[in-house]
Order: structure tokens, then C-alpha cells, then sequence
């Protein structure tokens, strides 16, 4: 496993979190070959950040990851919006083969390099 940004050698728990963060920051419809990869998160960047959207971000994100990310089992999705009106998550799963917890946190920013 390598880091796509290092191009060195990366844990497993490394690996699964880039590509979870790959996933979330892909927008739906771009991928050529996978028009399903991704979520929303990306295109309604500049949508209100009201209750109704927060909910579309953990329902999307929690279906990106279920259909694309087999390694893990995502048990919670929390989206905070932040004073600045942009979005972080905090995303718990549950590694499949090991039963151990991963945790991590990311708050969107913008620009290419998003999270």
C-alpha cells in the first residue's frame, strides 16, 4: 500500500482512510468507468448548510462507503457545520477482518486539495 500524495509506504488503517477520503471527495458522475463512485458532497459545496442538506451528506457518504469501501463497516457519520458554513465529518468503522475501530476526522476546506 503507498500514499497517492508520497508515493511511500503506507498501514493498512493509512491506506483505508485515503481511500475513504478519496471517496467522499469524488463528485458523483465524474469517473468515466464508475459513474456511481462518489457522493454530493463536492457539487452542493455551496448549498445551504442547514439540517435537511447535513442529512444528505451522512446518507450519501454512508452509501458511498457501504458499495465502494469493502474493507470496512462504517458505523456512524457525524457531519458538523462549521461557523465559517463549511462542512467536517467524523466518520467511525469497524475494520471487517480484524474488528478493530478506525477513527478519523476531516473538515472540508475547498480547493483541490479539500480535506
Amino acid at each position: 500500500m503507498i500514499s497517492r500524495e508520497t508515493g511511500l509506504p503506507i498501514t493498512e488503517d493509512e491506506h483505508i482512510i485515503q481511500s475513504m477520503l478519496d471517496i467522499a471527495l469524488t463528485a458523483k458522475g465524474t469517473r468515466v468507468m464508475r459513474r456511481n463512485y462518489g457522493t454530493i458532497l463536492v457539487p452542493k459545496i455551496d448549498a445551504p448548510m442547514n439540517d435537511e442538506y447535513r442529512m444528505m451528506l451522512m446518507s450519501s457518504l454512508m452509501t458511498a462507503f457501504a458499495e465502494f469501501e469493502p474493507r470496512v463497516e462504517v458505523r456512524r457519520i457525524n457531519v458538523n457545520i462549521e461557523t465559517a458554513g463549511k462542512p467536517s465529518f467524523m466518520i467511525e468503522a469497524v475494520k471487517k477482518r480484524s474488528n478493530e475501530v478506525l477513527n478519523f476526522n476531516r473538515s472540508f476546506t475547498g480547493g483541490n486539495d479539500a480535506i
